[in-house]
């Protein structure tokens, strides 16, 4: 009877923790709920606006010490996605890959474990030399990705990069909209013809 009781104990703790972190994340990026009007983003959001367009804001941020931006997506003029692009430059690139794990154990720790988390290599040639995990990353040979999927929500963060440069985002998809997105990259290659 005490092992029975002990086992319904602990699966109700650990439902708690995740449901807790499920709520945190229902339909929401920052003080924003998926699908509402980028005039609803514009008034909830109170960092530096740099830029907007019919489909974008892009604001100056600070997150965890890095210079980033802050960018919000929109179709049809609702909110589908939010990301924090890391804009902080660094001599090594190595820096980058710090930059990343420092991120993603602070969403971890928000967020609980990850759905999925992976280290890719595209090509072997750097993987034995962590010297040039940077460059590796930078070239596109090498990426990180993580992510947490939640009912309304789905967090990605990833480390990838090509021509030398490399990006670092955290990005919040509406998992309801999320098609909305795609058919708004769709929609771009076709304004060309």
């Amino acid at each position: 009877m005490k092992i029975i009781n002990f086992f319904v104990i602990t699966i109700l703790i650990v439902m708690y923790t995740n449901c807790y972190s499920q709520e945190d994340v229902q339909n929401e990026f920052r003080k924003t709920s998926w699908g509402i009007t980028k005039a609803k983003v514009k008034e909830a959001e109170t960092a530096k606006i740099l830029k907007e367009t019919e489909k974008e804001l892009k604001y100056e941020y600070t997150l965890a010490n890095l210079k980033c931006n802050i960018v919000y997506l929109f179709v049809n003029d609702k909110l589908i996605s939010g990301s924090y692009v890391i804009t902080e430059d660094h001599k090594s690139k190595n820096t980058y890959i710090e930059n990343f794990e420092t991120l993603k154990s602070k969403l971890q720790k928000k967020y609980n474990e990850p759905t999925k988390s992976e280290t890719v290599w595209k090509n072997m040639r750097y993987k034995g030399d962590k010297v040039n995990w940077g460059h590796a990353i930078s070239v596109d040979q090498l990426y990180y990705y993580t992510n947490w999927e939640f009912p309304k929500t789905k967090i990605e963060i990833k480390l990838s990069g090509k021509d030398e440069i490399v990006n670092l985002v955290i990005k919040y998809i509406s998992i309801e909209l999320e098609n909305y997105e795609q058919q708004l990259k769709e929609q771009e290659s076709l304004d060309d013809f």
